[in-house]
């Protein structure tokens, strides 16, 4: 049964109070695939809280156009000045931020879901969204039998690392590359984003859709926190040096291996150094410890260091992930030389990849995360996206293995399996 209650009249100037309303919602990530196909689609899911936002009600909004206890989302691209003309991903803006005309958001893996809505009227024209009948609620399937993927970028990659490690070009550059995975029909997107919450239940599952119709669509399982900031309180991570491992013995070795690796130990401080510097004019008692840790994923594990600190009193949320985007972990350093580097060394336009999605809320709370371990999904399979962190200390096989072993979330959840990431 649901119950419903109109938020307090009152709460803000120039937005209605809003509407509110509990539910008994099924799964938000077959709703996400129905609501994709209508308009605007976000679907964000934590260890903690999932989160479907539908639709838009206001671009750009102002503090004060938030509904009572409302969101407003965002995301942004890995370069937002780069244009290379048409191209795969001209139906996603690449700086963008809106008021959703309703969001359902609930703990991980309850069935009562809070309706935030900007007013009754536009929650009415989603809550059939997962009846029976409903526009779009057809199911897509993914037929992957003779499903072939072609490997993309590769000269391109080979040459963008050597220069790096052989004239010391930069520092340390994020060079990606990409796969490209064809299937015998439509991928099923609610089937990926639940293999990936089952299979890297620790990330954040994501899928962002422009709306209009299912595809294209970006999915991936995140392992990168850009930023989380909680009555003050900022939290964010510093994520770089990788190294895989099936086996669990070999994957501890590997482990070990990591923490005593000089060219991972000093890309890992590229990365915190950076974070820290950024955080600075906008945080007090920040905590960026100098020894990694260890965050062991399904398919890799990295060197990890929490960054904690409390923003200052004139600090926003957006000051600190102007600040953050985009880190040395997903771009290099110095950031605008690396940037340069990137644009001249890779043939093909990021787009959301590397790049940010989040929320924030009338309070200056907010979350946001890196999109990594990523793929745009269309009508006829996907285009996955990976990078390696490259320093002059780098190995060109090393750093091309690496990559590989980042496509392995996706190409799993597609149903492709582990060993068709590599040479085919």
């Amino acid at each position: 049964m649901r119950t419903g209650h109109r938020q307090r009249k009152g709460a803000l100037q120039s937005c209605s109070s809003g509407f509110s309303e509990i539910i008994e919602a099924p799964c938000l990530s077959k709703l996400f695939e129905e609501a994709a196909r209508r308009d605007t689609a976000v679907y964000r899911r934590t260890p903690d809280e999932e989160l479907l936002a539908l639709g838009v009600a206001r671009e750009f909004p102002e503090a004060d156009d938030l509904p009572s206890g409302g969101r407003q989302i965002f995301w942004r691209a890995f370069d937002g000045g780069l244009d290379r003309g048409q191209g795969e991903w001209d139906r996603f803006e690449r700086n963008y931020r809106y008021v959703p005309q309703a969001i359902l958001l609930r703990r991980t893996n309850q069935p009562k879901t809070r309706v935030l809505a900007v007013s009754q009227a536009a929650w009415r024209r989603w809550e059939s969204l997962g009846e029976p009948g409903s526009t779009g609620a057809e199911e897509t399937t993914s037929d992957l039998v003779e499903a072939t993927s072609h490997l993309l970028d590769e000269d391109r990659f080979r040459q963008a690392v050597r220069r790096i490690i052989d004239e010391k070009a930069l520092p340390k550059a994020v060079i990606a590359r990409r796969l490209r995975q064809q299937t015998n029909s439509p991928p099923s997107l609610t089937g990926i984003l639940d293999r990936l919450a089952s299979d890297y239940a620790t990330c954040t599952t994501f899928a962002l859709s422009p709306g209009e119709s299912l595809f294209p669509t970006f999915v991936g399982a995140t392992p990168e926190r850009l930023v989380a900031v909680e009555e003050g309180r900022l939290s964010t991570m510093a994520l770089a040096g990788t190294v895989g491992g099936d086996a669990l013995e070999d994957r501890q070795r590997a482990e070990r291996g990591l923490l005593e690796s000089t060219k991972d130990r000093e890309e890992h401080r590229f990365v915190r150094d950076m974070i820290a510097d950024a955080l600075a004019p906008h945080c007090v008692d920040l905590n960026a410890p100098e020894t990694p840790g260890i965050l062991r994923l399904s398919n890799v594990s990295h060197l990890h260091t929490p960054i904690e600190g409390r923003l200052k009193d004139d600090a926003a949320f957006f000051d600190v992930v102007d600040a953050l985007h985009p880190t040395p972990a997903v771009c290099g350093t110095p950031r605008e030389e690396a940037r340069q580097f990137i644009r001249r060394h890779e043939d093909f336009d990021r787009g959301l990849y590397a790049g940010v999605l989040g929320w924030a809320d009338g309070r200056d709370d907010g979350e946001a995360d890196v999109l990594l371990r990523a793929a745009l999904i269309d009508e006829s399979g996907a285009t996955l996206y990976a990078g390696a962190g490259i320093t002059a200390d780098s190995d060109v096989d090393a750093e091309w293995e690496e990559t590989t072993q980042k496509f392995r979330p996706l190409l799993d959840a597609l149903g492709c399996g582990s060993d068709r990431g590599s040479d085919e």
